[in-house]
This record gives C-alpha cells, structure tokens and sequence, in this order.
C-alpha cells in the first residue's frame, strides 16, 4: 500500500503556473463560516470554498469561491 502513495497523492499545482496546492472545502452553513474566517489568515497557495444550501448565511460569506447547492436556497430544513 505505502508503495502506492506517491501515485495517489498528486503534489502539482492545481491550475498551472498559479502555485496553488491546495483546496480547503466547507459543506454547510457552519463549515462555510469555518472557511471564511480561514480567508482573513492569508494563507498561501491555498483556493478557498464553501458549499451550502442556505441562501441567506451563503450571501453573509465573502468568499469568491462560494456555491449555493439546491433549488429554493431555504437549506435542508425549508421552512426554519
């Protein structure tokens, strides 16, 4: 198995030339909070990116890299 890591885990740039190496992901209103807060730490060579289905709490990000997921943008539960 360990001899297959190399094979596994891809170290080159995400988008050539950009020397990006990393993506940090949020699924959720809590986790897209969570990243948001890692934008103010500059940290390099990283892309930023929070996923969710609340509309309101998306729009309170000031992520460029954020996705609204869904069809009513009310998140899972509707109607709270």
């Amino acid at each position: 198995m360990e001899e297959n890591l190399d094979k596994l885990f891809d170290y080159r740039p995400l988008i050539p030339g950009s020397g990006r190496f990393a993506s940090i992901v949020g699924i959720g209103g809590g986790a897209g909070r969570v990243v948001d807060q890692m934008r103010k730490c500059c940290l390099p060579d990283v892309q930023l990116y929070a996923f969710g289905m609340n509309r309101k709490e998306m729009d309170e990000l000031s992520l460029c890299g954020k996705y609204l997921i869904g069809q009513e943008g009310l998140g899972s539960g509707k109607d709270r």
